[in-house]
């Protein structure tokens, strides 16, 4: 009788073990889970703040005074002449899809990284003080894959 009951105990100890084990191994693997997800929200969130900062520098040093109010207009990297150039209409849409580094990408569904959307328009021209100041909003987004 004394033989059957530290069996008992040993098993029941054994079993207790193995619950705590496993509730200790599923908190680590919720916390692998969360490291993970946390690092990927935050490079995403610094690529589209890079390319939010790159386009805005870029669209301080170009000459956009010829497109209207209220017109979508689209950035284009040049890398022959290390320049960028301006375009509007259905033409320069193409140039809406950009990689994480604001290189044109032409073929978006067969491409392998990320590619996201970038649109810029003039909202308005600001006119105070006699100074021609344009107001320009800038959309860029990460497509989603499907």
């Amino acid at each position: 009788m004394k033989n059957t009951n530290i069996r008992a105990e040993s098993l029941a100890g054994i079993m207790i073990w193995v619950f705590i084990l496993s509730i200790v191994l599923l908190g680590i693997g919720n916390m692998i889970s969360f490291s993970y997800n946390s690092i990927q929200a935050y490079e995403e969130n610094s690529t589209l703040e890079l390319l939010k900062s790159n386009t805005d520098s870029v669209i301080r040093k170009i000459d956009t005074s010829n497109i209207n109010a209220g017109e979508r207009f689209f950035l284009h990297k040049d890398n022959t002449n290390k320049n960028f150039v301006v375009g509007t209409g259905a033409i320069s849409e193409p140039y809406t899809y950009i990689d994480s580094t604001g290189n044109h990408i032409a073929d978006p569904i067969n491409y392998v990284g990320d590619v996201y959307s970038r649109i810029l328009y003039i909202e308005r021209y600001d006119k105070n003080l006699n100074t021609n100041n344009q107001v320009i909003r800038v959309s860029i987004k990460k497509l989603i894959k499907k």
